[in-house]
């Protein structure tokens, strides 16, 4: 006699693979969901670290942390010689440019170098357990080194400029110290805390003050904010202090002060200068540039429109924007990470509905992609006055 054996038939093995292959259709967008809210999760964990370091530095200094002053961030003031630009020996107390680029000692004349040179992001070292990058002057491998407070987790990567630190370089401003180093998914609000170099001189024909590397004088005469809380009139729970930046996503990759390639072919800024590189335009550490921080945005105006005054100013400026700049307004936003984008002065984040900001007051909150000008810049002004209701 025959003895039956029991098994599946080929329709009903496929029968069971299709209804597998829904099943882990229906639980990848589940995953994907998980992952997306524990990587936004960690990033507004990075702002609430960031805001607590900036109260710790208002605390240590009495201001909020500026944007430092490009072309003197490497500077270590009272060098006996130093060639000026037709190459003799100047006399002493002048400019050394040497790499590293920070120095954590009393390298100038009035107080810690600290204060007054390097990128906001450098100055709150101390305050998340970074000190030892700063003190050692970013050697011993600290221009390779990412900085986890600094990087949203879902745009990857290495968290460091593509541009590679030549340590044999010894002169020159602006060079590779600047472009090399750690990158941050976060601005500042430049409104809000400004720069060592920002719009000085008469309202008609702004300028700024140019130190030249021989300058024979240390950075603490530079015109800038030292604004403090006591100083945002417009409340600290009103006013954005840091917001995660808006990239293109073809940057996620091409991290750093370098150009990627659009879709059209088009050679695009990244616009993500690294945390060696401060001053009053910098997009890869600042957000909301305004008339009274980046001098040739500023001057005479246009003719005033009443239907739309930011085409003219920002509230509680000194300076307004001068004729030619009156699009301005329109790139104060919060948008969501796309192919292509020009990120200049965007906030924005890559995850959907809205991009996390932080406060002044220290609160993390989502800020919705349907926001406009009309909102955002009210929200970066300390001392506006403007009414609006916070998104």
């Amino acid at each position: 006699m025959r003895t039956s054996r029991k098994g599946f038939t080929l329709i009903e093995l496929l029968v069971v693979i299709a209804i597998i292959a829904v099943l882990i259709g229906l639980l990848l967008p589940a995953v994907q969901k998980v992952r997306q809210a524990a990587a936004r999760a960690q990033c507004e964990n990075n702002l609430k670290q960031i805001g607590l370091a900036f109260h710790n530095h208002h605390d240590s200094y009495g201001e909020l942390p500026q944007n430092g002053v490009w072309n003197h961030d490497a500077g270590l003031f009272g060098n006996p010689a130093y060639p000026d630009a037709l190459g003799n020996m100047a006399n002493g107390s002048r400019w050394n440019y040497t790499w590293p680029r920070y120095s954590g000692n009393s390298g100038y004349v009035g107080g810690p170098s600290v204060i007054e040179a390097g990128t906001w992001c450098t100055k709150i070292l101390p305050f998340i357990e970074q000190n030892n990058l700063l003190t050692s002057n970013f050697a011993a491998g600290g221009y390779e080194t990412p900085i986890k407070t600094f990087l949203d987790p879902t745009r990857g990567g290495p968290g460091i400029s593509k541009i590679a630190f030549d340590r044999n370089t010894n002169g020159g401003f602006n060079g590779t110290a600047l472009t090399a180093g750690p990158v941050t998914d976060y601005a500042v609000n430049l409104i809000l805390v400004g720069s060592c170099i920002n719009t000085i001189g008469p309202l008609d024909a702004p300028t700024y003050q140019n130190y030249p590397q021989q300058q024979a004088s240390p950075p603490r005469g530079f015109d800038k904010f030292n604004r403090g809380f006591a100083a945002i009139s417009d409340g600290t729970s009103n006013t954005i202090a840091v917001g995660e930046k808006a990239m293109a996503t073809q940057a996620y990759s091409n991290r750093g002060p370098v150009n990627f390639t659009a879709s059209n072919g088009a050679s695009q800024a990244s616009n993500d200068h690294t945390i060696c590189d401060p001053g009053n335009e910098r997009n890869g550490t600042a957000r909301a540039w305004g008339p009274d921080t980046t001098w040739y945005w500023a001057g005479t105006p246009s003719a005033f429109d009443p239907a739309n005054p930011y085409k003219t100013t920002i509230p509680g400026s000194k300076y307004s924007f001068v004729a030619g700049r009156n699009w301005v307004y329109s790139i104060y936003g919060v948008v969501q990470d796309k192919a292509d984008m020009d990120s200049s002065n965007l906030f924005g984040s890559p995850y959907p509905g809205g991009a996390p900001i932080l406060m002044c007051d220290g609160s993390v909150r989502i800020v919705n992609y349907s926001v406009d000008f009309r909102t955002v810049i009210p929200m970066c002004t300390p001392n506006g006055g403007e009414t609006f209701t916070l998104p």
